[in-house]
């Protein structure tokens, strides 16, 4: 039998002591119990995700988002650097950022997401390290996380 939408359930979660530590002194700061404060923050994240998704119309344009701040953010773990004050680690960010919008709009119907394989790519990269650039490397590794929304995209679900 299900469970109505108001009713209130029990669930077990494991996680490890200092995740449980912060959530407890976060709890303990505004005065409620720790139950409340792991709900309150679920709640939360679910309220977030959804503003992003109408922030950005649809949730295959929020993943395409998501997709340039870790292409970004890998290109300046990469070099160390930050990309608006480094030009070389802004290249690499462009570069690998350029390869997921190319995935993105080759993704719509008959556009043509066949012709972009990161398993292949990871393949030519691990004979021929120098064969590729940096920023075609993180573009195919931010792509491979991608995949499902642009699979989506190409059978034309919105």
């Amino acid at each position: 039998m299900a469970k109505s939408k108001t009713a209130t359930i029990q669930l077990k979660v494991r996680m490890k002591e200092p995740l449980r530590a912060a959530i407890a002194r976060a709890a303990k700061a505004r005065g409620v119990s720790l139950n409340a404060e792991v709900v309150s923050r679920l709640e939360q994240s679910w309220n977030e995700d959804a503003a992003r998704t109408l922030d950005f119309g649809d949730s295959q344009t929020l993943g395409v988002m998501r997709a340039l701040a870790a292409a970004k953010t890998m290109a300046e773990m990469t070099t160390g650097k930050d990309a608006y004050s480094d030009s070389q680690t802004a290249e690499i960010a462009f570069e690998a950022n350029s390869r997921v919008l190319d995935a993105f709009f080759s993704a719509r119907p008959g556009g043509a997401i066949d012709d972009l394989d990161p398993t292949d790519a990871q393949e030519q990269l691990l004979l021929d390290p120098m064969a590729r650039t940096l920023g075609q490397n993180i573009g195919d590794v931010v792509l491979e996380g991608l995949s499902p929304v642009l699979e989506k995209i190409r059978k034309g679900k919105r």
